[in-house]
């Protein structure tokens, strides 16, 4: 016999296991935002925002 799940149930359950990801997530980076790419953030370091600067504008030359 096949096992069968409510739909219903299926969503909660990844509801749960979303929130608990979204916990995580914040107790390690807490200005931890959903569908925020780490690298879209300024960086603390001068140097490292100017290499990434440079990555993002090679990246829009190749794009052209």
């Amino acid at each position: 016999m096949m096992k069968t799940a409510k739909l219903s149930d299926i969503r909660k359950r990844n509801a749960g296991r979303r929130e608990q990801g979204l916990r995580a997530a914040r107790r390690v980076s807490p200005d931890f935002v959903p569908g925020m790419r780490v690298f879209d953030k300024p960086r603390k370091n001068p140097k490292k925002q100017r290499i990434l600067e440079e990555m993002q504008e090679r990246e829009l030359e190749l794009k052209k």
